[in-house]
């Protein structure tokens, strides 16, 4: 099995949550990506797949900004990790982009003002 296979066998948007990431973390929060990945695939007793390992770093770097910077909203986060077909959803709104993590995040922080 050629594990180059592996390497672009990922959502085709997931830069896009890396620059929302960043946007919220700091510039360089994934320099040292790939080495996580290695890291991680080592310590595998199969050949892991690597664009799943990648998406899940990413999807879990999203996902613990809203644990510590949402709590108050009580998103209802989905996380689906299956190559190409991975999907990150929120209240069951899939989120592709910065765009929709803050169309969704505001959308209900006015449901959650207008309750107070």
């Amino acid at each position: 099995m050629c594990i180059g296979a592996f390497l672009n066998d990922y959502p085709e948007n997931l830069y896009l949550l890396e620059e929302l990431i960043e946007s919220k973390r700091g510039c360089n929060y994934f320099d040292d990506i790939e080495s996580e990945i290695w890291s991680i695939a080592r310590e595998s007793e199969k050949v892991p797949h690597i664009g799943n390992i990648y998406t899940y770093l990413v999807y879990s770097s999203l996902n613990n900004i809203i644990e510590e910077d949402y709590t108050h909203l009580n998103l209802d986060v989905e996380i689906h990790i299956n190559s190409i077909c991975s999907s990150f959803a929120i209240n069951g709104e899939e989120i592709k982009d910065s765009d929709d993590f803050e169309r969704v995040v505001e959308e209900l922080e006015m449901v959650e003002n207008v309750e107070v």
